[in-house]
């Protein structure tokens, strides 16, 4: 085929892919017109003869902006694409140039059309010309008696045509950038450019003029009939190539004139092909672009029988293309493939029958490394599922799947000492395991050594490129097939189906060894089920939790001696010993600069000043001063002379050799250290940071260091290397993943798209690796509970790390790792200091009895053959199981200090709100399932309002919902069960028989059906109250009776009482019992009734046969409700909103899709189509977008499966295929994302009904913090708290950073993404903004709610009470609960009078927020109920004698 009509089909082709792209520009400017529709509706509702002028300005600009962003990013694109549609034809005898995008940009001012202006005045006539039809509209609209909302439907219409022209402005201006591209093109290839030809070809019925043009030919400098010729223009020229005999006649260097003459004179004819309507040019295309722009291939193959006219490309409304996806259909269409290295787009087939023809051919070898390493990127691939945890494929498969779900906590853990969050679906690299393997294959007895050598070979090629496990598994099937070739000598009949073929046991095989491993290095609580006495495996040694506490100062001190003893010794070991030493690096550092004798003799040396320096000399005898030197050689020259001495003051601050020397091992020890703490384990980002501290410690020494990444990373890897050569750490790789960096603007990961290469850093140093011993010993043993005084730990004002009972500063801080350096010290007054000595002074017990019996229930299996049974209906086994190493840990602790018999206390941290936790494995913190097994460490009289307490307790526990909603309904719950109740506790009791006991404690009818969480609280408070009632039986009375027992009693949906105290509103505080009511009131009950009975509810297609209840909506409503509270956006509640309503529905036979379950099967699409593109298989990849595209479709829309849609999914994955098979086999139909999002919605516009304030409140700090922050260009944001205290919201963003260069260290390519955090409060991109605006009310009512523990555990030092919180949980022996209610209500009524709102304000305006601001937002806080309202709550209220009939129901179970 010619040339030329090569390059007019590939220019017509991606003419309909460039008017799909305008459709994506034609929706955004659809969008804005939206918002500036709305936005005029609000202005002229509120008056009708508003100022309209600052929405027309805005509307101007946000369309101006829109507008220019789509031209620039465009503009390039079209670069790109002419030049390489030329390239790909002319490659073989041309070098094309492309000219820079600098020049093309600097050119495009619009449409281009005679007579019109830029693309900033056309929008300004735009927007001016719609400012006299609204304000035409208006004036007639009241002259002629219209209503205000009749002129605004009028106004309205107007803006129809500002939507026309807009949509013409982006046409007509596309068009013109398509043409001043080719232009550019042209002329900087004007050797082989000889003219274009005009095409209308899209459109069949054009315009007279453009019809006239097309077709015809014009010169490459004639410029009078270019398109757009008139607005809405979409016609375009085509380069035409000169021929064979005008392109021989050039006298340039860039045409190879030795390969033009090879090609054929028919291929460059100089001619373009003859004009054609768009239906004869689809005609000539393949079928694969045939479908592309009918569609589908269904429409393809009917456009090709005749059975489908299609003479006019129509763009499809709302079907447009990003930028992106135009760049890659463009790349794709003009990409060169070499011959030799294409992959044939089905598969990889390698045609080798034998190891011999194998090793021979660099071609094979190129061959198996492609084919492993499509592999590793192929969700439906074996290979792919390596480094996901399981020993069989169906295990592995689901690991994978759960890998995404970040929503499930149990997905991930928590290194209890580095703080590294681990994804538990996934195995560490193995580096042992790959080392100890590939010595395997090298002793096989069945391999040639040229057959070792070659998967030695093979696999090293794979560096960089697969994880290390996955290198392992290569290493494995090559052995098994070379030496199954080796026994039966039968050849291949295809090598790559031999190799996948034997993956599904080399990866289950790997897998296993990996596992194993992966358990013994994990598994703290190892020891768990098999003995009796806890132990806890610490890398790989086992510790009784015994020696861990008693060893525990004697590890603190060691680790406090590190430094100067082991650590001290191993940098001395680096840096004086060993072939190389490091002493030679640091020393290059200093000897890179001058010294000051070789300075002095530069400057004296100077030919003019020789002689003053001789005749100094001669007079004096001696050298001249560095003042003579200066003054003399500057000759008042005030700029030299300061360059001078500065250079004369740095040399002196330059140090001697032997402080240098201890200078330079103070920073290797510190480097050591900060290896050991395992706090990042990548390559990358330690060397930055190794780079960043040796830039910190030498600052003084070494001046003009430079400061980029590069330079860091460089001096960095100098001494890991150091460290690699001298045994000290080895480096592997961990993998590849695609990664983009976070963008400033949208906090999301978007520009800079590419993988990174990732290796991890492990340490093989025994005083490094006993350091860490020492270090995990030290931390696990303070989770454990602290039981000798010598080990307490404390805090100080004004510190943000303990102090030991010494009083040494420890280093270890006490605020949460992110947010530690972050966090001010002022923050941490006198009350602060107290508050958490207190909670961690108070000391904890456990009861022997219980601990016992509920370690028996975890371990149990029934002796009489129905262990599946019995395993099915225990639901706490379940729960401790689920938890892990909380759960292992949990019940070891327990069972540790039931033997002990004796007290502990626990370590407690804040976060940056001050929010109270603890660190531990049985603490407050631990949760439900936790608490029950905490008592108190000193036991407390029995009170009749205790055991009232007790009762209501268990009233609340055992149900149902509705009746226990009084204090006598759930009296009257526990008289009914008192008989149960004391049964279960005797089962509790009984030593005799335990087996059949905990058979009928898991049948009894007040723990079967409970959730695991809950099963321990039943059965303590049971146990307490069977013990009571035996006391009372023997005649004793009650108050001689003292329990240990601790309850908690929670705050009733906490984040509306915040809000009702902040604001003082009564509505919200009302709901949410801060006042005395006749039964406790569930906000969220209320809202799921109010829900259940929306007509937007019942209108929902997918549930119209759901029958749910209020009942079945409330779990949904209470998740729901309390992140919107705190300000989470729609996506975090509708999560809310699944999770609570996936069972109930699924219960009724509905399919329910979540995007927990949606996206790890998009993710295996995503995955075929990134093989797809690699192999340049573009059917496919627009095949599996399609697919992607219709499942979507068919969750949203609730259709039925279609037998293609069907059949796709097989050919996809095994997953894939049944995850839609599902939608076939649903009896009442699929509720999915879209439902959810609606229940969602519905609920929220029920709570703002219910509690109007709510809303006013969220979006009011939104407000706020937009303001602040644009106003001052901080995002470091005051906060005034209940209790007065001025705390400091910080929104810095973490910065990210692409990395990409070779490192000169080790030769090898770094492709990563550094992360830092922002150094001050500057506002650096929107993303902070947008945190801020989340985040400033959602923070600020935690920090509220902070307050109220805080005030809870001063009141509890006071009073020698002993207390305990989580969030909105406060925890205290039985017998002080009504105390502590009524100090709550107390502090309830304090917190009212914080007035939080206004004091923030007047904070804000102090650190730089304008008085205008200032004044506007009091005024609509007030305006809005937010300060001061009518119908404001009193201190009065909140405290006022409780009615007969009433309870104050704040806080309670």
């Amino acid at each position: 085929m010619d040339i030329n009509t090569k390059i007019y089909d590939r220019v017509v082709d991606h003419l309909t892919d460039v008017r799909l792209y305008e459709e994506s520009v034609q929706l955004q400017n659809r969008r804005i017109l939206q918002r500036h529709r709305k936005k005029l509706k609000v202005v002229l509702k509120e008056n009708i003869r508003a100022d309209v002028k600052p929405e027309i300005r805005r509307f101007g600009k946000e369309l101006l902006n829109h507008q220019k962003s789509s031209i620039l990013e465009f503009s390039t694109s079209q670069l790109d694409f002419n030049s390489d549609n030329l390239n790909k034809e002319l490659k073989n005898f041309y070098k094309v140039t492309k000219p820079k995008s600098k020049e093309l940009l600097a050119e495009i001012t619009g449409p281009n059309i005679k007579g019109v202006k830029s693309i900033s005045e056309n929008v300004r006539n735009i927007s001016s010309g719609e400012l006299i039809r609204i304000q035409t509209k208006v004036k007639g609209g009241l002259a002629k008696g219209l209503t205000p909302n009749e002129i605004i439907s009028d106004v309205l219409k107007t803006t129809k045509l500002t939507e026309n022209q807009a949509r013409a402005l982006t046409r007509t201006s596309i068009t013109s950038t398509q043409t001043l591209a080719l232009n550019k093109v042209a002329e900087s290839n004007n050797h082989v450019i000889k003219g274009f030809v005009f095409t209308a070809v899209l459109d069949a019925k054009t315009s007279p003029i453009c019809s006239f043009h097309n077709g015809k030919i014009y010169k490459i400098n004639d410029k009078r009939f270019q398109p757009p010729l008139h607005w809405n223009c979409r016609s375009s020229l085509v380069p035409i190539v000169k021929s064979k005999e005008e392109l021989l006649e050039q006298k340039t260097s860039r045409i190879n004139k030795t390969n033009l003459k090879k090609k054929k004179p028919e291929s460059l004819t100089g001619i373009m092909p003859k004009t054609e309507s768009f239906g004869a040019w689809l005609k000539r295309q393949s079928f694969n672009t045939q479908s592309k722009i009918l569609g589908t291939a269904e429409k393809a193959n009917l456009f090709i029988s005749g059975r489908l006219k299609y003479d006019q490309f129509i763009t499809p409304k709302g079907k447009g293309l990003s930028i992106q996806a135009l760049r890659n259909r463009a790349a794709n269409a003009t990409a060169i493939y070499n011959p030799k290295q294409k992959l044939r787009e089905a598969d990889v087939k390698i045609e080798a029958n034998r190891p011999s023809s194998i090793i021979r051919s660099p071609r094979h070898k190129d061959d198996i490394r492609q084919l492993f390493l499509l592999d590793s990127d192929d969700f439906s691939k074996t290979f792919s599922l390596t480094d996901f945890k399981g020993t069989s494929l169906v295990g592995k498969t689901a690991s994978r799947r759960r890998v995404g779900n970040e929503f499930d906590e149990r997905n991930f853990s928590t290194d209890p000492l580095t703080g590294e969050v681990k994804n538990n679906n996934i195995y560490d690299p193995d580096f042992t395991l790959y080392q100890e393997r590939l010595d395997f294959m090298r002793n096989s007895k069945l391999l040639k050594q040229d057959e070792k050598d070659f998967i030695e070979s093979l696999v090293a090629g794979l560096d960089d490129k697969v994880s290390v496990n996955q290198q392992t598994v290569v290493i494995e099937n090559l052995r098994v097939v070379f030496e199954r070739y080796a026994k039966d000598k039968k050849p291949w009949n295809d090598l790559s189906a031999v190799l996948r073929a034997e993956n599904r046991f080399s990866v289950q095989n790997v897998s296993r060894l990996l596992d194993t491993r992966s358990r013994r290095r994990s598994e703290l609580f190892v020891k768990y089920s098999a003995d009796e006495i806890p132990k806890v495996q610490i890398m790989g040694d086992y510790y009784t939790f015994d020696n861990l506490i008693s060893n525990q100062l004697k590890d603190q001190r060691f680790i406090d001696n590190w430094r100067a003893t082991a650590g001290k010794k191993l940098s001395e070991k680096i840096y004086f010993k060993g072939r190389a030493p490091s002493r030679l690096y640091f020393k290059n550092l200093t000897e890179h600069y001058p010294s000051i004798e070789t300075f002095k003799k530069n400057l004296l040396e100077d030919n003019m000043y020789a002689k003053a320096y001789n005749k100094f000399k001669s007079i004096y005898n001696r050298e001249p001063s560095e003042s003579w030197i200066s003054q003399t050689y500057s000759r008042g020259r005030s700029k030299i002379r300061s360059i001078i001495d500065l250079e004369f003051l740095n040399q002196k601050q330059r140090v001697s050799s032997n402080f240098f020397d201890d200078k330079a091992i103070d920073s290797l020890t510190n480097i050591t250290k900060l290896i050991a703490s395992g706090q990042s384990t990548d390559y990358d980002a330690l060397a930055i940071n190794i780079g960043k501290r040796l830039a910190k410690d030498f600052k003084d020494v070494i001046p003009f260091t430079k400061n980029t990444l590069a330079d860091y990373h460089k001096e960095g890897s100098k001494v890991l290397k150091f460290l690699q050569d001298q045994g000290i750490i080895r480096v592997q790789f961990r993998g590849k993943t695609r990664r983009g960096v976070l963008d400033l603007d949208t906090g999301r990961a978007s520009g800079g798209w590419g993988d990174t290469i990732s290796r991890e850093v492990q340490v093989i140093n025994k005083d490094i690796l006993e350091l860490q011993k020492a270090e995990r010993r030290v931390t696990i043993a303070r989770r454990l509970g602290i039981t000798n005084a010598r080990d307490k730990l404390f805090v100080k004002p004004n510190e943000k790390v303990y102090f030991d009972a010494r009083g040494k500063k420890t280093g270890i801080p006490f605020i949460s790792r992110d947010k530690f350096s972050d966090y001010d010290s002022k923050q941490i007054d006198r009350e602060m200091a107290g508050m958490l000595n207190h909670v961690m002074n108070v000391e904890y017990s456990v009861d022997k009895e219980f601990v016992s019996f509920m370690d028996d229930v975890v371990r149990f299996r029934d002796p009489r053959g129905n262990s599946k049974y019995f395993d099915s209906i225990n639901n706490f086994r379940h729960e401790i199981i689920n938890r892990g190493e909380q759960g292992y840990g949990l019940m070891s602790t327990a069972k540790y200090h039931a033997q002990r018999n004796k007290n502990f206390t626990t370590p407690a941290f804040i976060d940056s709100r001050s929010r109270v936790y603890h660190r531990g494995y049985l603490t407050p913190t631990g949760g439900e399932v936790a608490r029950p097994f905490l008592n108190s460490g000193k036991a407390i009289k029995m009170s009749p309002e205790a055991l009232d307490e007790l009762k209501i307790q268990i009233g609340a526990l055992i149900g149902p919902g509705t009746e226990a909603l009084t204090q006598s309904g759930r009296r009257a719950i526990f008289n009914r069960n008192k008989d149960k109740l004391l049964e279960l506790g005797e089962l509790i009791q009984s030593l005799t028989q335990r087996d059949r006991r905990i058979r009928q404690f898991l049948e009894h009818p007040l723990i079967r059906g409970l959730e695991g969480k809950e099963v321990p609280k039943m059965a303590r408070m049971a146990l307490e109250y069977s013990r009571i009632q035996k006391h009372l039986d023997s005649g004793k009375p009650l108050n001689s009776y003292k329990t240990k027992l601790m309850i908690e009693n929670d705050a009733s949906s906490s984040g509306a009482q915040i809000i009702g105290l902040s604001t003082g509103d009564r509505a919200v505080s009302q709901a949410s019992n801060v006042l005395a009511t006749s039964q406790k009131n569930r906000l969220y009950d209320l809202v799921a009734i109010d829900t259940v009975n929306d007509p937007e509810f019942l209108k929902i297609p997918a549930l119209r046969d759901s029958n749910l209840t209020w009942e079945d909506l409330a779990a949904a409503a209470k998740g729901q409700n309390m992140v919107g509270f705190y300000g989470a956006g729609s996506a975090t509640k509708t999560m809310r909103v699944s999770k609570g309503l996936k069972e109930v529905l699924e219960n009724k036979d509905f399919l329910v899709i979540t995007k927990e379950t949606l996206n790890p099967n998009l993710r295996i699409v995503d995955g075929q189509i990134k093989v797809a593109e690699r192999l340049g298989a573009t059917s496919t990849v627009e095949e599996l977008k399609l697919f992607r595209k219709e499942l979507i479709e068919l969750i949203n829309k609730n259709e039925p499966v279609g037998r293609t849609l069907l059949k796709q999914a097989q050919d996809i994955h095994p997953d894939v295929e049944d995850f839609v098979n599902k939608f076939t086999n649903t009896r009442k139909g699929i509720v999915g994302p879209k439902e959810f999002s609606e229940i969602s919605r519905i609920m929220s516009k029920n709570l703002s009904q219910r509690a109007p304030v709510t809303d006013n409140f969220i979006n009011y700090w939104k407000e706020v913090a937009n303001i602040f922050v644009n106003e001052t260009q901080k995002v470091d944001i005051p906060w005034v708290t209940f209790d007065g205290k001025i705390v400091t919201q910080r929104y810095r963003p973490k910065l990210q950073e692409r990395i990409e260069f070779r490192d000169p260290v080790t030769n090898r390519r770094i492709v990563n993404i550094y992360e830092a955090s922002a150094e001050d409060g500057k506002l650096l991109g929107k993303s902070s903004l947008n945190d801020a605006r989340i985040g400033l009310g959602v923070n600020g009512n935690h920090s509220n709610d902070a307050v109220i523990v805080r005030r809870f555990h001063l009141w509890a030092r006071k009073n020698n009470v002993d207390s305990g919180t989580i969030h909105d949980a406060f925890f205290t022996n039985i017998s002080e609960a009504r105390r502590a209610k009524d100090a709550l209500r107390t502090i309830y009524a304090d917190a009212l009078e914080g007035d939080t709102i206004r004091k923030t304000l007047r904070e804000m305006r102090r650190q730089g927020l304008s008085k205008k601001s200032y004044n506007y937002l009091l005024r609509k806080a007030k305006e809005q109920g937010l300060i001061d309202p009518v119908n404001k709550i009193t201190r009065k209220d909140i405290l006022a004698p409780i009615k007969e009939g009433e309870d104050w129901y704040g806080i309670g179970p």
